[in-house]
């Protein structure tokens, strides 16, 4: 791996680093019938090679990769340099690579190595994501901008990864449209865990963390401690600005957005009251101001907004049967208008044709006959 300050490893040098040794030859326990190949890997510099600069944040910076070994693109993490000599600040970074790294879950984003480069700096590897942010799907106008459905979709898979993160016992603390990432095959992760906390070490927050209009009254104010109530807050933020289409707590500057989360003020004007009622329940459960008098479960917020869509869908599909049905009965109707008109015809006809007094028994019987069945008809 070339470090951002370093120079790059050659592709042979990192060749050189594989090589094959005998499971016989190395322990006793190992397979008994035949030599199997073990890959040995060189150092760090040599396996992974940095590609481009992604993005930084306030502890660390992303890179686009490439890991030579198994020849798939990656992206690497590392702390800002500021920080690599600070152990406090290399304690956190380390913390948030064991938290996502020990989330097995589809939209969290596996970490597949740790380590430190050559000048001592800590970086982690983890799957690089091709895609966007939901930050940059919200901001789209016009034709491109995604409509609430989908983006509610979206929506009930970051909850399910936040749920799954709290039954792991970690909570995110900074879920916001900018820590998630839709991929170009519309899968979902919930990315950035640089301020996740285990649920078991409850604290009242010593100090300010988060993004202001996602935060909630128990960041700001420390008069609570942290805890699963706290991300549930976050996604009602959220929640709120995918129906409302702007974000829940603003403000002119930093201070009046904090002020309006911990007040819990939010527009509800009349474009929220034209907001479905069940989405409008759904997110002041989850932005109530008092923790536990929230949504109990992520998985309960998620629960909520399916059910609207499993409605929205019902009643669509509703909709599409009642219009079948419609054009059915229609065809019917216009069917027993023709056979009608068509009888009304036959009828004029054999009354028209009445048989005269000379004619046979049987041509008058025949006659009668054909009148009585059209009768019948009617």
């Amino acid at each position: 791996m070339n470090s951002p300050s370093g120079e790059s490893a050659s592709p042979d040098d990192a060749l050189k680093t594989v090589t094959f040794v005998d499971w016989s030859s190395t322990s006793s326990s190992g397979p008994t019938d035949g030599p199997e190949p073990r890959i040995e890997i060189g150092s760090y510099e040599q396996r992974y090679q940095i590609e481009k600069f992604v993005g930084a944040g306030g502890m660390g910076e992303v890179y686009r990769g490439r890991d030579r070994l198994l020849a798939r693109d990656i992206a690497l993490k590392y702390i800002l340099p500021e920080h690599s000599a600070d152990p406090t600040a290399c304690a956190r970074f380390w913390r948030e690579a064991l938290h996502s790294g020990g989330l097995g879950h589809p939209a969290i984003p596996p970490v597949h190595d740790v380590g430190l480069d050559s000048s001592g700096r800590p970086f982690y590897v983890m799957r690089l994501i091709r895609g966007t942010s939901l930050r940059g799907i919200l901001d789209r106008t016009g034709e491109e901008r995604w409509r609430v459905p989908r983006l509610l979709a979206v929506f009930v898979q970051v909850c399910g990864a936040v749920q799954f993160a709290h039954d792991a016992g970690t909570l995110h603390l900074d879920i916001k449209p900018e820590n998630i990432m839709i991929g170009d095959h519309s899968d979902v992760y919930l990315v950035d865990w640089g301020l996740a906390e285990s649920s078991d070490e409850v604290r009242h927050p010593a100090v300010l963390r988060g993004t202001p209009a996602y935060m909630s009254p128990e960041q700001v104010t420390g008069d609570a401690p942290v805890s699963s109530a706290t991300d549930i807050f976050a996604l009602g933020a959220l929640l709120y600005e995918i129906v409302m289409g702007r974000r829940a707590f603003v403000g002119q500057d930093t201070d009046r957005v904090l002020d309006r989360v911990v007040a819990v003020e939010f527009e509800r004007g009349a474009a929220w009251e034209r907001a479905a009622p069940e989405l409008r329940k759904a997110i002041e459960l989850a932005l109530d101001r008092r923790p536990d008098r929230r949504t109990g479960q992520a998985g309960d917020l998620a629960a909520a907004v399916q059910e609207f869509l499993d409605g929205r869908a019902a009643e669509r599909r509703n909709r599409r049967e009642a219009r079948v049905l419609v054009e059915t009965v229609r065809e019917r109707d216009l069917t027993r208008d023709r056979l009608r008109r068509d009888i009304e015809r036959e009828r004029s006809a054999l009354r028209s044709e009445t048989p005269p007094s000379w004619a046979t028994p049987a041509a008058k019987e025949s006659h009668w006959e054909r009148l009585e069945r059209i009768e019948e008809w009617q």
